[in-house]
């Protein structure tokens, strides 16, 4: 169980050579790579063209996968997982869709070119909670968005893993969106792996919204089993997608989550994904930051593969 740590906020502040040793020095085995930060959210939500930028420069992806696979032999960092530009889908914009669906095509073999063998891709979904797809609608155009992307995850190697989604109101109040629902959850990748006929879909659970979305982790976890593969560790207040450290500004049940991990033998990464966590803090306390959630992953690790109970 390799514990990594999410690298938006650290590369945005010290660029990748300086975030990949930062978050070596602090203790990390591995990175999740976002890939997210290479597209804003105008070129996703309004393109004038069919081209989106850096997506569309096969060259251009060459240069910096090899830059990114360079550095992170350079200071001994796995990439345990990647995760592609989102949202995935955008509604009543048919040509944003398919640049996304583009994008995320490319997100994978940039995954396998760097040997990571996962790649977290966002179901899709209007994310307007006064204006959601039919249910019907929403399950067709998911199942038809994964199932494009088989010929590539085999080709390249990857396993692809949804992940659960929450919408929020403008009163400021947050809900469960698509696979917030677990049962739903399973019978998305079941569906995706039938289809397949290999199991080359699973799940990554981000347990600051399910937090949001009101759920119990442990139940989640149990009920997900062998399907979850990969994990978007953070906190919250209940109400915000704050990304915050363990235990600092947030009300998650760590012990429910350690309970149900064990209970599956979960055997993926332990991934922080707390970019606020170090966004927030001045350059002088990144260092210590980053050492505070290196520890607070293995100490997670170790709680989980100890024999004693919680």
């Amino acid at each position: 169980m390799y514990t990594s740590i999410s690298t938006g906020a650290e590369i945005a502040r010290l660029g990748i050579d300086g975030a990949f040793a930062a978050i070596k020095k602090a203790g990390f085995d591995g990175l999740d790579f976002g890939l997210d930060n290479l597209l804003t959210w105008r070129e996703i939500m309004r393109p004038e063209t069919n081209i989106l930028p850096f997506f569309s420069d096969d060259a251009e992806i060459a240069r910096y996968t090899a830059l990114i696979k360079t550095t992170a032999e350079k200071y001994d960092l796995k990439f345990v997982q990647f995760h592609a530009p989102f949202p995935s889908y955008v509604p009543n914009n048919a040509l944003a869709s398919e640049n996304m669906k583009m994008a995320c095509r490319k997100s994978i073999e940039i995954c396998g070119a760097c040997g990571c063998d996962k790649i977290v891709i966002h179901p899709c979904f209007s994310g307007d909670p006064t204006a959601p797809l039919a249910p019907e609608d929403e399950w067709n155009i998911n199942i038809d968005f994964y199932s494009s992307f088989i010929p590539t995850l085999k080709a390249c190697g990857v396993k692809c893993c949804l992940e659960n989604m929450f919408i929020t109101d403008k009163k400021g109040k947050s809900y469960g969106a698509i696979c917030s629902d677990i049962t739903e959850t399973c019978r998305y990748i079941d569906t995706l792996n039938e289809i397949a006929g290999e199991t080359l879909f699973g799940f990554c659970l981000d347990t600051g919204h399910l937090l949001m979305a009101g759920h119990d982790i442990t139940f989640a976890i149990q009920k997900l089993g062998e399907r979850l593969i990969a994990l978007h560790v953070h906190d919250n207040d209940g109400y915000h997608d704050d990304r915050n450290a363990p235990y600092l500004g947030g009300i998650q049940n760590w012990n429910r989550f350690f309970l149900g991990l064990r209970a599956i033998g979960y055997k993926g990464d332990m991934n922080m994904e707390t970019g606020n966590a170090v966004g927030r803090v001045p350059d002088a306390l990144i260092p210590s930051t980053l050492r505070l959630l290196a520890d607070t992953a293995n100490y997670f690790r170790e709680v989980v593969l100890a024999d004693e109970t919680v």
